[in-house]
């Protein structure tokens, strides 16, 4: 039984969320279904909450999610328009309920899609492996352990960022090598993505990962972009002796 109420938050605007996110549920694919009716025989309680879904009202979008999950088998068409809600940061508060208090659209769809269990978690594992960014996101926020070699993947591509996020929360510290070279393979600008780095450096800069970062450094020539920059950075903060040659050839340069 559901037992809380969303209310918009006050201080948080409302915004509509696409109207892709019924075309997601209104023809999915057999396998993705996991068990699901189809939708035409989905009864109209749930094909209701679905349309909720897109509502322009925070709340109405939380308590859709909300009820979806606690409808379970007969509610699995909704999962890829929960997967998309996943990223709605817009503000709700939740009265009576086991997480009462401010949480988002987001946090309560994906609650919804913890609820799903095994059927859900399937969905999230062959989008998040196709390259969806809201599907890894998912996985991150869960920890998914079976899902490191979607990361390890996605590593790789224009999702590195939340990737590194889920190999971090999964593998910790022993993921950090792999989070550097790919981060000084792509030259990534991203401040969020070296700043990652930063969190896990100070206490676990092996020999292996100071020798990355030098290497890098080694030869390039100084521009002092946000990839040079955050270079720099986590040379300073690993504490190497060994890149002394290379801080003073660029400070010399920027002279």
């Amino acid at each position: 039984m559901l037992t809380a109420v969303f209310l918009p938050s006050v201080f948080l605007a409302a915004i509509a969320v696409t109207g892709a996110l019924l075309a997601q549920v209104s023809e999915p694919k057999k396998e993705e279904r996991s068990g699901a009716a189809p939708i035409a025989q989905l009864s109209r309680e749930v094909r209701d909450e679905i349309e909720k879904l897109s509502s322009k009202e925070p709340g109405t979008r939380a308590m859709a999610a909300a009820r979806l999950g606690e409808m379970g088998a007969q509610a699995y068409a909704s999962i890829p328009a929960l997967v998309v809600l996943s990223t709605d940061s817009d503000g709700v508060i939740a009265f009576g309920g086991p997480n009462a208090g401010r949480t988002t659209v987001g946090a309560v769809a994906i609650a919804s899609l913890k609820k799903f269990g095994e059927p859900g978690l399937q969905v999230l594992m062959r989008t998040a492996n196709s390259g969806s960014m809201d599907s890894i996101g998912v996985l991150v926020e869960l920890g998914e352990v079976r899902a490191i070699p979607i990361f390890e993947k996605q590593l790789h591509s224009k999702n590195r960022l939340v990737a590194a996020k889920g190999l971090l929360k999964v593998k910790g510290s022993e993921a950090l090598e792999s989070v550097v070279r790919e981060f000084v393979k792509s030259h990534d600008e991203s401040f969020n993505f070296g700043y990652l780095i930063q969190q896990g450096l100070p206490k676990n800069c092996t020999p292996a990962i100071s020798t990355l970062l030098i290497d890098a450094a080694t030869g390039l020539e100084p521009k002092y972009d946000s990839f040079q920059n955050q270079l720099l950075i986590l040379i300073a903060i690993c504490g190497d002796r060994r890149a002394t040659p290379v801080l003073v050839t660029w400070l010399k340069q920027k002279r």
